[in-house]
């Protein structure tokens, strides 16, 4: 588990260092494990991305 936790600490980082925002709520434009809506949750059919990026 902790091999998952490190990646995912990586990412995270590489994200916001290309500008990304995580944990903004107001420019928030990525969403880990499900998105911003219950219609795009449907739109997924079942599949579970560890994240989700809307346009910078």
């Amino acid at each position: 588990m902790l091999v998952e936790q490190q990646t995912e600490w990586i990412i995270s980082n590489n994200l916001v260092n290309k500008g990304w925002y995580i944990d903004n709520d107001t420019k928030k434009n990525v969403y880990f494990q499900k998105p911003k809506s219950k219609i795009e949750q449907t739109r997924l059919n079942g599949k579970r991305p560890d994240y989700i990026l809307y346009g910078k």
